[in-house]
């Protein structure tokens, strides 16, 4: 990161905020061994050896996306808070869906369902 650039402890800490931030979004973004390219890198690589494989069907090659293999979150350029808030939001949603199907299930056992078959 920003230390491997020469830096002592003293002279990072003394950065200006800006600054600072300059070379972060460097680090992160734009430097070539960055996290952003590497991992935009890996996708691709994966993605394409996935596509070239001879045992994927037809329908997976279809159903196949880049943002798969996205392990980072770094093809939706999203803010940390944003990307949080959304996985919440993902997270309430499932709950939602959870304790629905579970009452449709309560509701099925009490009808004598069990599993689509009356009994």
């Amino acid at each position: 990161m920003v230390n491997k650039r020469g830096l002592s402890p003293d002279e990072f800490y003394d950065l200006p905020a800006d600054i600072l931030e300059a070379l972060m979004i460097y680090d992160q973004r734009i430097e070539p061994s960055g996290l952003q390219v590497q991992s935009a890198m890996f996708a691709n690589l994966c993605h394409l050896l996935m596509m070239t494989s001879p045992n994927l069907s037809e329908k997976g090659r279809k159903e196949a996306k880049l943002k798969d293999w996205d392990l980072f979150g770094t093809f939706e350029n999203l803010t940390a808070s944003e990307r949080q808030k959304k996985r919440e939001e993902e997270e309430q949603e499932n709950k939602v869906q959870n304790i629905k199907k579970s009452f449709r299930d309560l509701m099925d056992m009490e009808k004598g369902k069990k599993n689509g078959k009356q009994q």
